[in-house]
This record gives structure tokens, C-alpha cells and sequence, in this order.
């Protein structure tokens, strides 16, 4: 699983190019872990953190949550994802709500359970907005508060 390579930290960075690969990936287990692992190892942000930026297109919001937090672990070195984070709050708050009723079981970041196999269909809005103003204050506490969300 991608994300124990979070735990490691910063010695797992060799596993940063096939978590890149990852982050793309048709599954969205291995999507959601390797986000998780990215932003855990947090190294070499020149590289991640626009791939994560590219995240917030996901079509599973538990998995834009996630990238909101990792980009968040990076703190200041993830400074040019502001804009992306300022509109995913925008944008989440304009996505309807959940049509199906699914919903995965979140535990630190890994998926503990869910009863829909390897494609739940959560709609976590509330949850993707509020690690996109958390990771909005660890990179840019300014930014945050000029944009009210402190």
C-alpha cells in the first residue's frame, strides 16, 4: 500500500516518481494512498505539489481532501498552490451534495473500511473545504486571513 511509504518520511523520496504515477491511477484507493504518501514524505515540492494542485480535478472528494492536506504538509513550500486551494474552497462549495448515499470510513488518512469495494462514490464537500483552509493556514496564514478563513 502507497501510503505506508508515508510513514517512512522523507527516507521513502526514492517512491516519489511511482506515487506520482500514482496519484493518476484508474483505482481510487491507489489514488487516495499515494496523495496520503506524497504528502507524508513531503520532498521535493518543485515536482509534487503541482501534481497534487492537480488533484483537486478528482472526481472523489475524499481524494481532494487528501491533496489539500498533503499540500498543507509541505507548509511554505507549497506557496504557489494558494490560488488552486482559494478556488477548490470556491468550487466545493458550488458541487451538489452526495446522490448515492456512499461513504467511506476515514481513519489518519487511510481507507479503514468501505462496504462499496474499491470505488466508493463519497461527496465529502465540508470535509474538502475544511483541509483546503487548514492547508491554506499552515502554507500562508496571511492568505488565509486576507481571505477571511481563519
Amino acid at each position: 500500500m502507497p501510503a505506508i511509504l508515508g510513514e517512512i518520511g522523507p527516507a521513502a523520496e526514492r517512491a516519489i516518481p511511482a506515487l506520482l504515477r500514482g496519484i493518476a491511477h484508474t483505482n481510487l484507493l491507489v489514488r487516495h494512498n499515494a496523495v496520503v504518501a506524497l504528502g507524508r514524505i513531503h520532498a521535493q515540492p518543485e515536482l509534487v505539489v503541482p501534481e497534487l494542485i492537480k488533484c483537486f480535478d478528482d472526481k472523489e472528494a475524499f481524494v481532494r481532501a487528501e491533496a489539500a492536506g498533503a499540500l498543507g504538509a509541505f507548509g511554505k513550500e507549497a506557496q504557489s498552490a494558494v490560488p488552486a486551494l482559494l478556488e477548490l474552497r470556491r468550487n466545493e462549495a458550488l458541487r451538489p451534495g452526495p446522490a448515492s448515499g456512499k461513504a467511506a470510513i476515514m481513519f489518519t488518512g487511510f481507507v479503514v473500511a468501505s462496504s462499496w469495494g474499491a470505488s466508493p462514490s463519497p461527496s465529502f464537500n465540508a470535509d474538502v473545504v475544511g483541509c483546503s483552509m487548514e492547508a491554506l493556514n499552515q502554507i500562508d496564514s496571511a492568505a488565509a486571513a486576507k481571505a477571511d478563513l481563519k
